[in-house]
């Protein structure tokens, strides 16, 4: 697969997950929004409200770790890139890429672990099984791992047709 077409998935899939949090964002808002003013002009409170900030939050969360990754967008201080030749730079992105892989191993390993640890307890005022809170993170961590997946064989082929071209 070409550098470009890469580049192009890349593309669609953060302006379909940004699409995803954004909306999510918005629900967000509109129920709290509605929350304070229910609360302060008509003495109506709602109790949902606060499951629903703190799911919508997990999934923001969960889908943006994915989208920072694709993106170098993350761990990397931009300091580092002042410092260091682009060649080295390139070499300590692939290393870290290698450590968000297995970090999205570990999300997957450990939301699974908390899902099923806390299957069958109900705390929420929606009456959802609170292990419904953890699915974010399993969701997350295949994305994050399918990114980091993605940032390495991106930075191996480009070190392949960089090779390629010093042979010519």
């Amino acid at each position: 697969m070409s550098i470009e077409k890469i580049q192009k998935a890349k593309d669609l899939y953060t302006k379909a997950m940004v699409s995803f949090c954004a909306v999510i964002c918005w629900i967000i808002l509109l129920i709290n929004v509605f929350q304070v003013l229910f609360r302060y002009l008509f003495k109506i409170g709602f109790v949902f409200t606060e499951d629903v900030t703190v799911i919508g939050m997990l999934w923001i969360m969960s889908v943006g770790i994915s989208i920072g990754t694709l993106h170098h967008e993350h761990m990397m201080i931009n300091v580092i890139d002042s410092i260091v030749s682009p060649k080295v730079l390139d070499v300590i992105k692939f290393i870290v890429d290698i450590i968000l892989v297995f970090f999205g191993i570990g999300m997957v390993y450990f939301g699974r672990l908390s899902l099923v640890a806390n299957r069958g307890f109900t705390q929420s005022m929606l009456g959802f099984d609170e292990s419904f809170r953890y699915l974010p993170v399993v969701v997350g961590g295949v994305l994050q791992f399918f990114a980091g997946i993605e940032c390495v064989l991106e930075q191996l082929q480009k070190w392949s047709l960089e090779k390629k071209e010093s042979k010519k």
